[in-house]
């Protein structure tokens, strides 16, 4: 007698009405599916949001295993997306599923997560005599400066283009920037207008829109700075989608993936986001969005996770 035994995986054992897709998101939160409705009208999918921090998403994830109902993720850094994949979380995408106006620098190397959205490093000067400021590299003159910006999710995808841009057998290398540029880091963990000489701050442009939101003081009375504009364009961090290994619902996750990278919607989530849609050379239907013109670096932040591990040892060195 012979037994012929057929797999069944779990989506297909679903049934075709009732579909949905769960995200795990560091920056959206559950209110924010209704960016989405338009989706489930086209597609009969229902997007469901869990709010969660970098960290929680991987440990609940690791944790929960083939039983854990995240479909797909989308993350603030590249860099914690990276941590995520170097986990061995996230599916592997073919070719012919990545949206077609995916630019292939913003897809990761193992194909299996991507930069949907664009996040600059921006400064903000509080003094007239300071807005003569173009680059970063100004920030290792004299002067001292503020950062909100604290965690490595932030400074790993900035330091990644200076240990790319600067060549270790120069001079003046990629350790000796960013030793100087730390040096000169104002020491402050308050917003207030007081917090002495430090007349500049780098940040994130999502940052500071939100702070102009919220009406914090740290941003009053200055001017809004996108550095390296002419020799090689701004710095950038971008937010990433990529799917979880056993999701339940892949094939859902991989029609969202196309959906989002639509320009209308991808313009629509990143206005919610406070960054540029990843199709940023194209006119926005957003206004503050098109004061962002720069001249695109040749690598993005996605490509330059490789350079993580020098920079870790960089920045252990310093420290």
């Amino acid at each position: 007698m012979i037994v012929s035994l057929t797999a069944c995986n779990l989506e297909k054992a679903r049934p075709n009405k009732n579909q949905y897709l769960i995200i795990a998101s560091d920056c959206l939160e559950s209110k924010d599916a209704s960016l989405f409705k338009t989706f489930k009208k086209l597609e009969g999918i229902k997007v469901c949001i869990l709010h969660l921090s970098a960290d929680s998403i991987q440990r609940k994830i690791k944790s929960e295993g083939i039983n854990c109902e995240i479909d797909a993720v989308i993350l603030t850094s590249v860099y914690d997306m990276n941590n995520l994949d170097k986990s061995n979380l996230l599916q592997v995408i073919s070719n012919e599923n990545f949206p077609a106006n995916l630019a292939k620098k913003h897809i990761s190397k193992t194909k299996t997560w991507a930069g949907i959205g664009v996040n600059p490093y921006v400064i903000f000067t509080k003094d007239d005599t300071l807005q003569k400021i173009k680059s970063y590299r100004n920030l290792l003159n004299k002067l001292t400066w503020y950062s909100d910006l604290k965690t490595e999710s932030n400074w790993f995808p900035f330091y990644s283009f200076i240990v790319k841009k600067i060549d270790p057998k120069s001079k003046f290398n990629a350790k000796n920037w960013i030793t100087q540029f730390e040096n000169n880091k104002q020491n402050s963990t308050t917003y207030s207008d007081s917090i002495g000489p430090c007349k500049v701050y780098l940040t994130t442009y999502s940052t500071y829109r939100k702070s102009i939101t919220e009406k914090k003081p740290i941003y009053k009375k200055g001017k809004l700075v996108f550095p390296n504009q002419h020799i090689g364009g701004n710095y950038y961090n971008m937010v990433c989608f990529g799917i979880v290994k056993q999701a339940p619902n892949f094939t859902n996750g991989i029609k969202f993936f196309n959906y989002i990278s639509l320009k209308t919607v991808n313009n629509r989530l990143n206005n919610t986001l406070n960054n540029f849609p990843i199709n940023f050379d194209e006119s926005s239907i957003y206004a503050y969005q098109k004061n962002f013109r720069f001249k695109k670096y040749s690598a993005s932040p996605v490509q330059l996770v490789t350079n993580y591990d020098r920079l870790k040892k960089i920045l252990e060195s310093i420290n």
